[in-house]
């Protein structure tokens, strides 16, 4: 642990200057990178750490990367992707495409597209969870058992967070009911 001088920078005068613990910069990464239009301001404002301690951290962490849903060359060229993949599945049927073979083909794109996002999706939240995993191990490890129920808190949120993410995706959800599907509520009279 630094000494207080270290902290105060040689400044008798100044107020001590206080650790965040890791695991708030950990959940505040998570934040970042998760949150769609999450800037290092709103993320100070949900975490209590500033915007400027975490743009530090950021240089230091070699630097937060937004997790898009999007492939990383943006916009335009995935559209283009989609389409050529969609023209390529055209020149499969031949010169002559009939529209049930257009149809065809753009249902093929358009469920290798929604395949893509989904898995990219189920990716990010496997990393969220081996970074649960990892801050979960070395608190249990130190004995550090106040971390660790900050860490379970914070699987916790990951979990729920997740979960709404899934059903939002239509992604499958184990162990869980399907709501949408309503009540039915059959009345029997003699």
């Amino acid at each position: 642990m630094p000494s207080e001088e270290y902290l105060n920078r040689g400044d008798p005068n100044r107020k001590p200057a206080h650790r965040i613990p890791e695991e708030r910069y950990v959940a505040a990464r998570v934040l970042y990178e998760t949150t769609p239009g999450m800037t290092f301001a709103k993320c100070a404002d949900e975490t209590g750490i500033s915007w400027r301690s975490l743009e530090e951290r950021s240089k230091k962490d070699g630097g937060w990367t937004k997790r898009s849903l999007m492939p990383p060359t943006g916009m335009t060229e995935a559209a283009q992707a989609v389409a050529d993949q969609y023209s390529s599945k055209l020149s499969n049927y031949g010169e002559h495409v009939t529209p049930e073979e257009r149809q065809a083909a753009l249902k093929e794109t358009a469920v290798e597209v929604a395949v893509d996002l989904r898995a990219q999706v189920l990716d990010r939240h496997r990393k969220e969870w081996r970074i649960i995993d990892m801050l979960l191990g070395e608190h249990v490890k130190a004995r550090d058992f106040d971390k660790a129920k900050l860490t379970k808190i914070t699987a916790e949120a990951l979990a729920i967070k997740q979960l709404n993410e899934r059903k939002a995706w239509g992604l499958d959800v184990k162990g869980e009911e399907d709501t949408s599907k309503g009540v039915t509520v059959v009345i029997e009279r003699a």
